[in-house]
């Protein structure tokens, strides 16, 4: 087994298991594909190695009295763990660990205000996140669905659409970003930033009662410069984009 080069560690911070005689301090490392836990800060035979992928869930415990983080809890060989840490540490690890896990209890940290939209597919709602009360958008997709299209290949198609946010969300000012993902028992939410105002339909719709029943050509220019931009920037990251646009 190759030995771990604690140099490249993105995040340390202490964390600590409760037991029933002694509880047990953890040096916890977040390195960029995986999360290390060990008795020492250098330890090369870590008791717990926390993938960061898709496949592993992390739920959230909240300090309902100053709505802050507590704890987190992961599966360790069929049977949850919890490890608790400052909260401002445990902020961080959450932060570090968006878009790359799945997070469970989605209800404990967000507040739901309305629904924003809706697809064949899926439901788009503006919440309110408890722990620094920003607004943001949330996409809720049924497991059903996802079982059902693309011959069962849903799922993949599913993991796909999250890799392309995660890859996108470098550009805030063209694209989405993706905050967190969250699984619940029938349902996926994808957690992004949220943006006011009118989408293009809504605009084309306004502009229909303007005394031109048009958008302005400036307007045009600007919306046509923001597209084009767009396209290039998905064609340089070799994002199939076809089948998402409409004409």
């Amino acid at each position: 087994m190759d030995s771990i080069d604690y140099t490249e560690a993105k995040f340390k911070f202490l964390g600590i298991r409760k037991h029933f005689f002694k509880d047990v301090t953890y040096h916890i490392t977040v390195f960029d594909e995986i999360v290390i836990m060990g008795i020492t800060a250098d330890c090369q035979n870590p008791k717990y190695r926390i993938k960061l992928s898709l496949d592993t869930k992390i739920n959230w415990e909240i300090r309902k009295s100053k709505k802050e983080l507590e704890s987190f809890e992961f599966l360790y060989q069929n049977k949850k763990k919890a490890v608790y840490a400052q909260a401002k540490d445990l902020l961080k690890f959450k932060q570090l660990l968006a878009g790359k896990v799945l997070y469970e209890g989605i209800g404990d940290l967000y507040q739901p205000l309305f629904q924003v939209g809706k697809g064949s597919s899926a439901k788009v709602y503006s919440a309110r996140n408890i722990l620094d009360q920003g607004v943001y958008a949330v996409k809720a997709i049924e497991k059903s669905f996802l079982k059902l299209t693309e011959n069962g290949n849903g799922i993949q198609a599913f993991q796909s659409e999250i890799q392309i946010l995660r890859t996108l969300s470098q550009y805030q000012h063209n694209f989405l970003v993706l905050s967190e993902i969250y699984e619940g028992d029938s349902t996926f939410y994808v957690v992004t930033s949220y943006l006011e105002g009118l989408n293009l339909s809504g605009e084309l719709e306004k502009a229909k009662t303007l005394p031109q029943k048009r958008l302005p050509i400036q307007s045009i220019r600007i919306i046509m410069k923001k597209m084009l931009t767009n396209l290039q920037i998905l064609h340089s990251h070799r994002v199939n984009y076809t089948q998402r646009l409409k004409t």
